[in-house]
């Protein structure tokens, strides 16, 4: 068995080549940057107004102005303003040469052909060309995970087409003969299957598809034939039960079997400790406990981590700083231990947890609580951070 820390460091140490392809920009959202992405244009491309209203010289002290036209967003004026003239121009607009102010639509009356300003300040109202971007600027680094604001912005310096790291082939094993998929009926003494569902949400949150989601019966020959295919079909296998120490757990010795390099079998965590890592030449393999929380918090700690960096991007969850709402105690401190938090009125709340198999605390939880090993208890009003889901 090893510590929390040293597992996270082999997962960390894991040597990764993730393959690049190029992608539509409107099919790149989620996907991870495999290039640096670099300007070859002046953001703005041209002086621009930033509101409506009149193009003037900021040094012509006229009282009225003469309305020689107007520029609307999309136009590009061929005409000078001059003295006594000014420019009805549209936010967005290019700004005429000889101008260098744009008085606002508010305190402008227009009547005869003329415009009168009942004040005017210092402020010029224009956005100048290049304030923003500068050829060879640095727009978005390699590793960037593409969102709304990160689409937008490679749009705006003429992007059509994205350098990205390939999505991994991740494949999802549910080992048990007691296990049903959902929607079926149970026998005595079965559950419904909802590991693989919880996966695949995880997954989808993280923009990739599994591949595959296969049921195993606890069978030796049968799980062993079922990871000689996974390990074929996939670059990462997440298998879900058969990885503790029960008279039914064949994953270890079958992986192995494969010629699956195990590099852990058990982590002081809880809950999770009977937690599986192997490589093999093709690929990757997860083993995780068949308890639903174990799953699920194994997924959030290591798995979403690791398959970011299968896809290029250093995963950095974010956390808050919130006090207990109330004083937590436990007896046994020799493993770090996650537990599901809620934050109501920004404080920490756990809610009411019966262990590894109570998935039925997850919803609503916001994040994860880390006590870590050798702590006896959190007092309420005691500061503590908590690792938000899926951020």
């Amino acid at each position: 068995m090893i510590g929390l820390k040293d597992a996270l460091s082999i997962l960390d140490q894991a040597e990764l080549q993730p393959d690049v392809e190029s992608v539509p920009l409107s099919r790149s959202y989620g996907r991870i940057l495999a290039e640096d992405l670099v300007s070859a244009i002046e953001m703005p491309p041209f002086d621009k107004a930033a509101m409506d209203g009149y193009a003037i010289n900021s040094r012509d002290k006229s009282q009225q102005f003469r309305v020689t036209g107007v520029v609307a967003a999309g136009d590009f004026p061929e005409r000078a303003v001059g003295a006594g003239e000014a420019v009805r121009i549209m936010t967005g607009a290019p700004v005429p040469k000889g101008a260098d102010q744009v008085v606002v639509r508010e305190v402008s009356e227009e009547r005869g052909g003329n415009v009168y300003f009942s004040s005017r300040n210092a402020a010029r109202n224009i956005c100048r060309q290049g304030e923003d971007v500068k050829p060879g600027d640095l727009i978005l680094a390699r590793g960037t995970r593409m969102g709304p604001a990160e689409t937008a912005v490679a749009a705006a310096i003429g992007r059509g087409r994205l350098q990205v790291f390939r999505i991994p082939r991740v494949g999802i094993l549910v080992t048990g003969s007691e296990i049903v998929s959902p929607g079926g009926s149970l026998k005595p003494g079965q559950i419904f299957d909802s590991n693989s569902t919880s996966i695949r949400t995880h997954l989808r949150q993280m923009g990739v598809d599994a591949v595959f989601a296969r049921r195993v019966e606890d069978d030796p020959q049968c799980i062993r034939n079922a990871l000689r295919n996974a390990l074929e079909e996939s670059d990462l296998v997440i298998l879900s039960g058969g990885v503790s120490m029960g008279d039914f757990d064949y994953v270890p010795d079958a992986l192995e079997s494969l010629g699956v390099r195990l590099h852990f079998t058990r982590v002081t965590i809880k809950p999770g400790k009977p937690t599986v890592f192997g490589s093999h030449e093709k690929g990757f393999v997860f083993g995780l406990p068949g308890n639903p929380v174990s799953a699920f918090v194994v997924f959030e700690i290591m798995i979403r981590p690791f398959l970011y960096r299968m896809m290029g991007h250093v995963y950095r969850p974010r956390t808050v700083a919130v006090p207990m709402a109330d004083t937590w105690r436990r007896s046994k401190v020799r493993r770090t231990t996650f537990l599901p938090v809620r934050l109501e009125s920004g404080r920490a709340v756990i809610p009411d947890y019966h262990g590894s198999a109570h998935i039925f605390a997850l919803p609503g939880a916001d994040g994860l609580l880390e006590i870590p090993a050798g702590v006896k208890q959190l007092s309420a009003k005691e500061e503590v951070y908590v690792r938000l889901l899926g951020s």
